[in-house]
């Protein structure tokens, strides 16, 4: 269980002058405490609501994000904002591996505006998937990790010695001056599984980008040949999944189709219900993902 420990002193007070204390337990609604408030006493702002584990907190400043038993939420110091109703609630409840609340942890990034919460899906002990929530666009992603311990806390710098690992000084793709190479920046930091402590950033992880099931014209079915991602990296594959006549039929994935030099995934395929898939391949630059030009052709109706 987590532990908080409170001093007082007594300062410029006249000799002989008692200082009492009142202890105080609280549940789990949240409070507010008045700093300099002679009865020294905790407001309640918010019934029947509360963190279902201390680690889940994430302190960002003005604000705070933690986990309550319905959902994610956002905390503004007078009320509680739900930022993950429906899908993330969902999958989030269905991803956590039973009796393991007290080992979600979660980190805030100010580089990215982010805040993120690692939690385990088996009995491996090891947080193995982490979600993440972007207080500026209001965006969630999630990413496979195997790591020990997720946190806020400080980056490692490099040494002359450690740039060994990115070639000869003169042919460095970036400046000695740049501010990253000196560490020392706030940000989300972790242990990995065998203890390394480092940044949570590294080279570009692979991206794959579901949408739900389509259904173009209610009652008919629809063909396509070719989908147009709309997303500025290089390396990008599509694929389509089809359903033939209703949601209980199995989903069939085409093979994946590289983009062509016209910028669109030439592909065939046909069905009642559809879904498509981007897959951006790690290792490469990008920043943004939009969405997809499906040009839609509908068949007879079955």
């Amino acid at each position: 269980m987590p532990a908080t420990v409170l001093r007082w002193r007594v300062s410029g007070a006249p000799t002989g002058t008692r200082l009492s204390v009142r202890p105080f337990l609280a549940g789990r609604d949240s409070h507010a405490l008045h700093y300099e408030n002679p009865d020294f006493r905790f407001d309640v702002v918010e019934k029947k609501r509360g963190a279902i584990s201390s680690r889940s907190i994430i302190d960002c400043g003005l604000i705070a994000a933690y986990i309550a038993d319905d959902g994610f939420m956002l905390w503004d110091g007078t009320t509680s904002t739900p930022i993950g109703s429906g899908a993330v609630n969902e999958y989030f409840r269905k991803r956590l591996a039973p009796g393991t609340e007290d080992f979600i942890v979660g980190a805030f990034d100010p580089l990215s505006a982010t805040v993120s919460w690692a939690y385990r899906t088996d009995g491996s002990g090891l947080l193995k998937e982490r979600l993440n929530y972007s207080l500026t666009e209001n965006r969630w992603t999630r990413s496979d990790l195997s790591m020990s311990w997720l946190m806020s806390g400080f980056d490692i710098g490099y040494t002359l010695e450690s740039l060994d690992e990115f070639g000869p000084l003169d042919s460095l793709p970036f400046s000695l001056d740049d501010p990253k190479l000196q560490g020392k920046r706030f940000r989300a930091v972790g242990f990995d599984a065998t203890g390394n402590y480092g940044p949570l950033n590294g080279d570009t992880m692979t991206a794959r980008l579901d949408t739900g099931d389509y259904e173009s014209e209610p009652g008919r079915r629809s063909f396509v040949n070719g989908v147009r991602p709309i997303v500025d990296a290089p390396a990008v594959t599509c694929a389509v999944g089809t359903r033939a006549q209703s949601m209980a039929d199995a989903l069939s994935f085409t093979a994946d189709a590289p983009k062509a030099i016209d910028g669109s995934c030439p592909l065939r395929a046909a069905g009642r219900y559809m879904r498509f898939r981007t897959v951006i391949d790690g290792m490469q630059t990008w920043s943004r993902a939009t969405g997809l030009e499906v040009p839609v052709l509908v068949e007879g109706a079955r």
